[in-house]
């Protein structure tokens, strides 16, 4: 303490100057009551002063948070501070701690105390004539003359306050405060004094901190007026207060705020060592800047060549939700570097676009930033649309040539401040994204920095300076190059890392982990360590798995700070850790399932997570944030109206689970409301015992190559039945003249293969039809597997039916009768489309037959399907994705038909009920086509749709006569509503609404001839009261709701619910859930009990869902029955009691690697099949017939003969992935096996060489094994030519049906 007094008195005078600190001082119109409260309205009208730099550092911020305000009037200066405290909490028993002994003024004793500090120099050209201030809790004062205590007295008047509390709060919490005036006259300053400046310092000591900190950076002594900043003195400040402390800012996004009275700019630079970002946000109340400190930034760049001058399309976001008549701000930040017709002035490249009109963004863009980034705002007002979405688009005819960067696009709500694009710092990748180039992702600014300069700034309206801060330093946390992990999820564009994560309580989804290291090949394995709060579970892997799966995993439970947590420690494979240079297209992940087992609603935590390898380790753990959503409403319409989950159930990530694994996903995907899905014959089964209808992808004749089963056979040994292409070559498919001849020879053919399709599929056939057969502008003939008909048999039928007398030729068809032929083809589609429903009624009575293409008008030319000519042949029509709903039903002339969202990518599941309920609206039903996982939000709000679909699904299913728009308007304007489309039949109506905004949207509305009916409100299951057809409902945010009329009555009687289902998975808080027609609007109640015999004295619970999660924690198991009721009271009898079982702790679990045999050495394995029938393709590990030697074989099985199927390392042979053999040039190698292979195919071991991209660098084969009961070696030499880095191994299964399986697998390196 005697060197921190010799150091504080400390005196070097060198040059002298202001800092950059910064403050303006108003005018009070009352003075302060000087008796240590700061309640006076003085300080409310005044600017505070706050985020003090720790002393003797270079920029770091202090803990102890310190607030200082200034003011004046015409005779007195008015200081006061307010010093947070945490030892003055009592409950802390640190009391002792905060020191307070001097009593008496101007002793340098004062020093040793917990006390403020502050230093005045009224005249800025004599900065050396300053006066020295210090105050202590007890109110003694230390004044004096410059350094060395001259005797002066200031005849200040002061006081002082210590606030004990249990709060540690920075707005409530212990501290302690002191309020001084000092007349004007001591300082030598003569009235008035508005528009003068001064130099000041403010500091501050702690003692149970240890802390020394002040406004500005001291460069280690205090008494320095070169250090001080900037007082001036004005009539009138904004009173700005509770500004963010900077002691929280952390690597990655963060924020800062504070409040102010009046309209001001908050305004944060962040200087990093190349570049400078400023941050902004102007407003009124609250104001909040988000800014970035992430030395892995990234941005987007676009490049612009003039040698491809024409119009592009390099960025397209998703559908974006915007209010009607709403403001709206757009900001982004840009780095450019371009030119355009040699012209010296910005160009603008952003649009949004609302139903089939651009408007500009008003962003013009620098031509050259000379590589600052900067930041750029406008204003949008959206007039009447509720969605649209921004492109980035570079127009042909400028000669644009160079780049332009993009980073940080948000598009703020102005009322709600709600940014509606999500992902607009591309730290997720291509999340949200419709058009997005994956060479597009750059290093954004501060990528690669260790450390970043913070100042921030408040600007008046006027754009003049009220307040600047000090200089922070934060250090970044750069990633460990030697062990590092993310929480990602796959995407169609790479891998999109997660910063938010929503599990619906109960259902399980899926969560990823990417790890990576510098040191991958010296490691055995690494460690990752999961900690998530009691209330949510991870799931092990099987431990009998072909994935990607920790060897080891366990769960413990630990107690931090009263709150219980789960651990889990899992050891890692490095077969499983990526290199640090892998692209995120090709890493390898490693998922579990995760799932809320609890009660709880809300924020309840975070998922922390870090690696460690050997000595090395993350330095912090990774934080997750996590929210539990209600559990997936539980309704779902019959499939007469089809609600589609597309790829989900095969896709990429479900492929390599196990059957229970599949099962918990159709469970969650069932009570979503997805009632359809297309799948292979295995998961078929699955699928049926949750009552969702599984079809097939059905193959079609009309296709060149191995697709429709039996038609290359036929056609060898039939070649004049042969189609033709455009090119004269005849095709492995038949001759569509053939297909639709009376005596059509191949019929029984078709007959067989689809009679197969019904065996596993009873209810529906699908056709998949996108291929066009029409040349594209730079064609003059077309190729493509679709391009046949050009047979002489085939080319006379056509030139007879347009009337046609010269010799046709497929180029002249295309140059003079392009038209007609594309009418002809469309037609010969939808017969022979027509053909395949005949058959399939024939064998199967009820069967559906449905067809999947593009919208009109373009689909006859792009697609090969005219919905005129065809919707008459088909039961029910498919489209997608995005076009015109009605002339889709003008065309089909169909109550009803399917329309699909296309979703490739990673999907923000909050809109998603809004979405489908749209859909609805528009088409009667629809499709999702979901590729990746995602979390709890999307199936949860797929639920909300499906429960307007089931309850009203009778209207839906025909549309096209029951929407009715005019029947529901505005009561205040008398004006059709976009979101409240009203549906009516007979004596049913239905007014579906739809809010997509973040809050509560009231509605009040006037339907017709609805007066003498009861109207209920869907979500809350309660009569709504109206009057003259006028009546008010609240519709949830992000969610659709219904009104609906006519759709019970009075006396009609409650549903029996004879049984209730417990839920797969063993669980605490089990969900149960029951089955229950929507359509009467019932409640339920419910009651659980420990035993059965305790349910009859349990009071019961009412809810409005047919599902019911307990808050009661399972013991030692839960029983539940349930009872329906009416809107009007009726009750119904109890059900049945189930019981759930408890679950229990993940104990040992270890993956199991002898399941694989062999095989297992490379880690994890995928299959696949593709071709005619393969669904029926089945792919499994037999542990009864192996080689000698080993202890599991690979196996496939092919029902038919164009069947392609393979086991690979990865997904397809191009896949390159972190998890394959790695291998230099000039390494030599030798893969060899045993196949034993029955049947008429043809098994074969396969070597892939494989580069850094997709593309195959070479390729080696083995012989062709076919049908036989022995094991036959079979071997692969390859030498590693220059640029390849990987190996891929791929055992293959075709050319017909049969048996094969692979034993004995070694890859052995020669040299």
């Amino acid at each position: 303490m005697r060197y921190l007094v010799f150091l504080l008195c400390f005196l070097n005078f060198g040059t002298l100057f202001a800092m950059d600190e910064f403050l303006a001082v108003g005018k009070c119109n009352h003075p302060p009551v000087i008796d240590g409260n700061l309640n006076d309205a003085a300080w409310k009208s005044a600017v505070e002063v706050t985020n003090f730099i720790k002393f003797g550092t270079q920029g770091s911020a202090a803990k102890r948070m310190t607030r200082v305000y200034v003011t004046y009037d015409h005779n007195n200066l008015y200081l006061a501070f307010h010093c947070f405290e945490e030892v003055l909490n009592p409950v802390l028993n640190k009391l002792h701690e905060f020191k307070k002994r001097v009593k008496n003024n101007d002793t340098t004793e004062i020093w040793r105390d917990d006390m403020v500090e502050f230093f005045l120099a009224p005249d800025i050209n004599s900065p050396s004539s300053y006066f020295h201030f210090a105050m202590n809790a007890n109110g003694a004062i230390y004044d004096a003359r410059g350094e060395g205590g001259k005797a002066w007295n200031s005849n200040a008047d002061c006081a002082t306050k210590i606030n004990m509390t249990e709060s540690n709060s920075n707005e409530t919490g212990a501290s302690w405060c002191a309020e001084i005036a000092i007349p004007l006259t001591s300082l030598g300053i003569s009235t008035p004094i508005t528009g003068r400046k001064i130099l000041a310092n403010f500091c501050r000591v702690s003692q149970s901190a240890k802390e020394i900190s002040s406004w500005t950076q001291t460069n280690g002594k205090f008494h320095d007026p070169n250090i001080f900043g900037t007082l001036e003195f004005r009539q009138n400040v904004p009173n700005i207060r509770n500004i963010s402390p900077l002691t929280i800012l952390k690597t990655g996004k963060n924020s800062l705020s504070c409040i102010s009275d009046k309209p001001v700019e908050l305004e944060l630079h962040a200087e990093f060592p190349d570049t400078k970002v400023h941050f902004t946000e102007s407003g009124k109340g609250k104001i909040t800047v988000p800014f970035n400190l992430d030395p892995e930034n990234k941005a987007y760049q676009f490049k612009a060549k003039t040698d491809k001058d024409r119009t592009e399309t390099f960025l397209r976001t998703g559908n974006l939700v915007f209010r009607p008549g709403k403001n709206y701000t757009i900001s982004l930040r840009a780095k450019t570097n371009y030119s355009w017709n040699s012209k010296n002035r910005e160009y603008p490249f952003l649009y949004i676009l609302q139903g089939k009109s651009y408007q500009i963004v008003d962003v013009e863009f620098p031509l050259n930033t000379k590589g600052e980034w900067r930041t750029f705002q406008t204003r949008f007002l959206n007039k009447d649309h509720t969605s649209g979405s921004l492109w980035g688009i570079k127009w042909t005819k400028r000669n644009i040539e160079g780049t332009i960067a993009i980073d940080d696009i948000s598009i703020v709500d102005n009322e709600t401040k709600e940014n509606i694009l999500d992902n607009g710092d591309f730290s997720s990748g291509s999340r949200n994204y419709n058009v997005f180039r994956k060479e597009g992702i750059v290093s954004g600014y501060g990528n690669g920095a260790e450390s970043a300069a913070v100042t921030y700034l408040i600007f008046d309206t006027e754009g003049k300076l009220i307040a600047r801060s000090a200089r922070f330093q934060v250090k970044l946390a750069v990633e460990n190059k030697e062990i590092s992990s993310r929480i990602v999820q796959r995407g169609s564009n790479g891998l999109i890392e997660c910063n938010r994560f929503s599990l619906a309580a109960g259902s399980p989804e899926r969560i990823s982990f990417l790890l990576k290291s510098s040191i991958r090949n010296l490691l055995d394995t690494a460690e990752l360590s999961v900690t998530v709060p009691e209330d949510i579970r991870l799931l092990p892997p099987s431990a009998d798995t072909i994935a990607p799966a920790p060897m080891t995993m366990n769960e413990n439970t630990v107690i931090r700070n009263g709150k219980m947590f789960r651990e889990y420690h899992m050891a890692i494979d490095r077969r499983f850790i990526n290199s640090n240079d892998t692209p995120f297209s090709t890493a390898s992940l490693l998922s579990f399932f995760i799932v809320a087992d609890t009660a709880k609603r809300g924020r309840i935590g975070n998922l922390e997570y870090r690696a460690i390898a050997g000595k090395s380790a993350e330095t912090a753990a990774h934080i997750l944030p996590l929210e539990i959503l209600e559990p997936p409403q539980g309704y779902a319409p019959t499939s007469a109206l089809p609600t589609i989950l597309w790829v989900y159930a095969d896709g990429p990530e479900t492929a390599s689970m196990n059957d229970f694994e599949k099962q918990l996903i159709f469970e969650k995907v069932k009570s979503s409301g997805f009632n359809m899905i297309p799948c292979n014959a295995r998961t078929a089964q699955m699928l049926k015992a949750f009552g969702i209808s599984p079809f097939p992808m059905l193959p079609t004749p009309t296709l060149s190559g191995p697709y429709f089963p039996f038609a290359s056979a036929f056609v060898r040994k039939y070649p004049e039945y042969a189609a033709v292409n455009a090119h004269g070559h005849k095709t492995q498919t038949i001759d569509p003249a053939i297909l639709l001849q009376k005596n059509n020879p191949f019929l029984p053919f078709m007959e067989k293969v689809i009679a197969r399709y019904l065996t596993t599929f009873p209810d529906e056939l699908h056709v998949d039809y996108e291929f066009s057969f029409m040349p594209r502008t730079e064609q003059k003939l077309p190729s493509g597997n679709a391009v046949i008909g050009f047979s002489n048999r085939n080319l006379e039928i056509f030139r007879q039916k347009y009337h046609i007398t010269e010799k046709l030729t497929p180029a002249l068809i295309f140059e003079n009768y392009a038209a007609q032929w594309r009418q002809f083809r469309n037609g010969q589609n939808a017969d022979t489309l027509g053909l395949y429903r005949e058959i399939a009624r024939k064998l199967k009575s009820k069967a559906r037959v449905s067809v999947y293409s593009g919208y009109p008008p373009s689909s006859d030319q792009v697609y090969g399907i005219d919905w005129k000519q065809l919707a008459p042949q088909i039961d029910l029509c498919m489209a997608g994705y995005g076009g015109s709903t009605e002339q889709m039903f003008q065309e089909i002339q169909k109550p009803m038909f399917n329309s699909g969202i296309l979703q490739m990518d990673h999907v923000d599941g909050s809109q998603m009920a809004a979405t489908f309920t749209e859909m609805l609206c528009q088409s009667g039903s629809y499709m999702s086509f979901l590729y990746y996982t995602c979390d709890g939000r999307y199936f949860y709000n797929a639920s909300k749709a499906a429960t307007i679909a089931a309850t009203c699904e009778q209207l839906f299913r025909n549309l096209l006569h029951t929407k009715h728009p005019s029947l529901t308007v505005d009561a205040a304007t008398g004006k059709i509503r976009g979101d409240a489309v009203t549906l009516r039949e007979g004596n049913k109506t239905a007014v579906i609404l739809i809010n997509r905004s973040s809050l509560p949207a009231t509605f009040t509305l006037k339907t017709k001839d609805v007066e003498n009916l009861d109207g209920i409100q869907l979500s809350s299951k309660k009569l709504i009261s109206q009057k003259k057809g006028i009546y008010t409902v609240t519709v949830a945010p992000f969610s659709p709701d219904a009104v609906l009329f006519g759709f019970t009555k009075k006396n009609t009687s409650p549903s029996e619910i004879p049984q209730v289902a417990a839920p797969l998975r063993k669980s605490d808080y089990p969900v149960f859930r029951w089955q229950a027609d929507p359509a009467k609007l019932e409640s339920f109640e419910v009651r659980v009990a420990a035993t059965q015999a305790e349910l009859t004295s349990v009071s019961p619970i009412t809810v409005t869902l047919p599902y019911f999660q307990s808050i009661r924690k399972n013991i030692n198991g839960l029983y539940c029955q349930v009872r329906a009721i009416t809107p009007y009271g009726r009750k119904g009898i109890w059900s049945k009691p189930i019981a759930a079982q408890k679950p229990s702790a993940i104990i040992g679990y270890a993956r199991n690697e002898s399941y694989l045999g062999k095989a297992a050495q490379f880690g994890a394995w995928q299959f696949y099949a593709w071709g005619g029938g393969s669904q029926f393709a089945d792919f499994f590990v037999d542990k009864k017939l192996f080689a000698s030697g080993d202890t599991a074989s690979l196996a496939i099985r092919n029902e038919f003969d164009v069947t392609q199927s393979y086991w690979c390392l990865t997904r397809h042979d191009r896949n390159v992935s972190a998890c394959l053999p790695q291998v230099k040039p000039g390494e030599k190698y030798r893969c060899k096996a045993m196949i034993w292979n029955t049947g008429e195919g043809k098994a074969a071991l396969s070597v892939y060489g494989l580069g850094s991209d997709t593309a195959t660098k070479i390729q080696r084969q083995s012989r062709m094994i076919t049908g036989n009961a022995n094991w036959i070696p079979v071997e692969v030499e390859i030498t590693i030519p220059q640029n390849v880095y990987y190996l891929n191994i791929m055992f293959t299964l075709s050319g017909g049906p049969g048996c094969a399986r692979l034993s004995n697998l070694e890859l052995t390196r020669l040299n």
